[in-house]
């Protein structure tokens, strides 16, 4: 039993890197595929992962050391089904004829070998089944894949980097672990029938996504972002040419795209006018140069004025332009809140009246009825 729990604790510590290295293609492909990221479904991928590392590390953990897999000469593998039935009889005080030894073969140690097969690729079952929405058939190869996946990576010694295999190759665990799979996926209502199901959950998902909510418009201008900082390797980099990039890209491209960007492209967005429609060429000129004055000129010049004022002793100029400061950052600050939490325009978007819009397309699932039903 200790030996599971090391293997858990092992799979939790490094679950959070798994976590971080794909979080980045998660919002890439929900943001693209439903223009929202829907907390239940987020928390059931992830636990679904973290399910995944514990059972792999539980059949690869604890590694031994390459001198003791070398000294083995334990078999390597055991390709006769059923042989657990009787390693159980063997192994065990239970004798058929005697029932009261019945208990207590069942609270022998031999027996939790079993119950951890049959137990491990349970979950599985029920992720199929609930939110992947495979049928028996489909499930069950899926099961029997990832089980012969464990036993494979038994017998090759890890991938071959021990020089034989550390652990037995036993064609009864791919029998037990199928079945527990099985047994996940028919008992999955009883642990999921207070859940939404998948169809709900995507429905909520393309519903929330018509709306650009502030993290997705950030995903896509980091995007847009890395583009630019690549055109800029062509040319020496200087405050004043990435300014001017900067304008290039967003509003020539913009003007020929009727609204995109690549980062927009790749999102499912663009910008538009208030009621949906394309933009006059004349916005987006708007647009991104009150952008760049707001967030770039503005900023620059009231740091420029305090170096200034601060080298010519001008203490009361100063003291003004840093009053001036802190209030033009606070409203920055707090528009950007709003933005975040409310999703609220920002003022170059009420200038120039452009607003980012979602193309997503949604197949077989008519969410304007979903619209009216939930404004009844």
């Amino acid at each position: 039993m200790n030996t599971y729990l090391i293997s858990i604790k092992t799979a939790i510590i490094i679950f959070p890197i798994l976590a971080f290295v794909m979080t980045l293609p998660y919002m890439f492909f929900q943001y693209r595929r439903y223009g929202s990221i829907n907390k239940l479904r987020t928390l059931i991928i992830y636990s679904f992962v973290l399910y995944l590392t514990v059972a792999y590390f539980l059949i690869i953990l604890p590694l031994p050391s390459f001198e003791d897999v070398t000294n083995l000469t334990t078999p390597k593998s055991q390709l006769v089904p059923f042989s657990f039935i009787k390693d159980f009889l063997e192994n065990t005080s239970l004798i058929i004829t005697n029932p009261s030894t019945y208990m207590i073969a069942l609270k022998e140690p031999y027996l939790y070998q079993v119950l951890y097969n049959f137990v491990l690729l349970l979950p599985l079952g029920i992720y199929l089944h609930y939110y992947f929405n495979l049928n028996l058939k489909r499930s069950t190869f899926i099961v029997f894949l990832v089980s012969l996946f464990f036993e494979l990576t038994q017998l090759t010694g890890l991938y071959f980097i021990y020089p034989r295999s550390y652990r037995l190759f036993d064609v009864d665990d791919l029998l037990i672990n199928t079945l527990g799979g099985i047994f996940g996926y028919i008992i999955s209502p009883l642990f999921t029938f207070f859940l939404p199901t998948r169809e709900e959950i995507d429905e909520r998902a393309y519903l929330d996504g018509r709306k650009v909510s502030f993290l997705r418009t950030l995903f896509a201008f980091t995007i847009d972002q890395v583009v630019i900082v690549l055109m800029l390797i062509l040319i020496p980099y200087s405050s004043l040419n990435y300014l001017i990039i900067y304008l290039l890209y967003y509003i020539v491209i913009s003007i020929i795209t009727k609204g995109y960007t690549i980062g927009k492209k790749v999102l499912k967005m663009r910008i538009t006018n208030f009621d949906g429609e394309i933009c006059s060429w004349y916005q987006y000129i708007f647009r991104y140069s009150l952008q760049v004055l707001f967030i770039f000129i503005i900023p620059a010049l009231l740091s420029f004025l305090i170096t200034y004022f601060y080298s010519m002793n001008n203490y009361i100029l100063l003291l003004l332009i840093m009053i001036i400061t802190l209030i033009y950052f606070g409203y920055l600050f707090v528009k950007l809140c709003m933005k975040i939490f409310n999703n609220k325009l920002f003022m170059y978007e009420k200038m120039s009246k452009t607003v980012d819009f979602s193309v997503i397309k949604v197949d077989k699932i008519d969410i304007k009825n979903k619209e009216d039903d939930n404004i009844k």
